[in-house]
């Protein structure tokens, strides 16, 4: 609780609750799914049922449902919340960022379906699905939906974005960037593996005045650029 006061976002959650006349409990909510994550994680409807298990109950009065209430508004809002724990990372717990580092994962969902892509009336698409097949790390063919996120050098999560499960790997780095760059850091130097080496992605970072560190096979050396 004390940690997620310092980071700001408890004060943010009541501000946008009055800010969107929400009836529910929203922080409320919020602070069981944080709770539940970090001391009995199970599915967030199962989370809410855990409330009268705290010696004193984070909600009272309240409709279960409201949970996935609280998801939409955590999607909607992600960037915001974002940038306010960045902010609190960087003023009162000592975040460093000179090097950032980034990686990718998948995971699965039990369905032999993938997503359908959202088409337009002339069969372009204007929406790709989420879950699609693709190379699981867990070498199940099922479909699945890729992950990038990239930490600090405390090992803290900076930002997180998800893609079609047929992403390559490479292919996630120019959007997971510009998370990055919204959140205005000096300069910085990315180091990921070899399947993150791209032309476009260390011309993205050259152009902005960044460095990149990316390994490649024994064979071949890894690929090092400072300005």
């Amino acid at each position: 609780e004390r940690i997620l006061e310092e980071l700001g976002l408890i004060k943010f959650f009541q501000q946008y609750k009055t800010f969107n006349n929400f009836s529910f409990d929203l922080v409320g909510f919020f602070r069981l799914i944080v709770y539940g994550r970090i001391l009995n994680p199970a599915s967030k409807f199962a989370t809410v049922n855990q409330n009268n298990r705290y010696y004193d109950p984070v909600l009272t009065d309240f409709y279960k449902y409201n949970i996935y209430d609280t998801l939409d508004f955590i999607y909607n809002y992600r960037a915001n919340i974002v940038n306010k724990m960045n902010k609190a990372l960087l003023k009162s717990f000592g975040r460093t960022t000179n090097c950032i580092y980034y990686d990718c994962t998948n995971f699965f969902f039990e369905t032999e379906r993938p997503d359908d892509d959202t088409l337009d009336d002339d069969g372009n698409v204007i929406e790709k699905g989420i879950r699609k097949f693709g190379v699981s790390k867990e070498e199940r063919h099922l479909p699945i939906v890729q992950m990038g996120m990239f930490i600090d050098e405390q090992g803290i999560p900076i930002c997180i974005e998800t893609f079609s499960g047929n992403t390559l790997d490479h292919l996630t780095v120019p959007e997971s960037l510009k998370n990055v760059d919204d959140l205005n850091y000096q300069r910085y130097i990315f180091v990921g593996d070899r399947g993150m080496y791209r032309g476009n992605n260390s011309a993205h970072l050259i152009n902005r005045n960044n460095g990149y560190i990316v390994s490649k096979s024994k064979i071949g050396r890894a690929h090092v650029w400072t300005p």
